[in-house]
């Protein structure tokens, strides 16, 4: 999923490269911080959660905290 947005955000790697599995995973904090709720109508909210489903999200959140993923109905 992160390769997707990788491609297409280049600019995002600037901050955090997505295409570096242990980069994502060291800064995991960061994304899950970028991607909450409180910095939703800031300009450090993670431009990617906007183009992605709560499903990719929850799977991405759960990915990063190292817990089961479950579907998003």
């Amino acid at each position: 999923m992160l390769r997707f947005h990788y491609v297409v955000f280049p600019a995002m790697s600037l901050r955090i490269p997505l295409n570096d599995m242990g980069t994502v995973m060291a800064t995991g904090g960061q994304i899950l911080a970028r991607m909450s709720a409180q910095y939703r109508d800031t300009t450090l909210y993670m431009p990617i959660t906007r183009s992605i489903s709560p499903s990719q999200t929850a799977l991405l959140e759960a990915f990063l905290n190292g817990t089961p993923w479950q579907l998003v109905a």
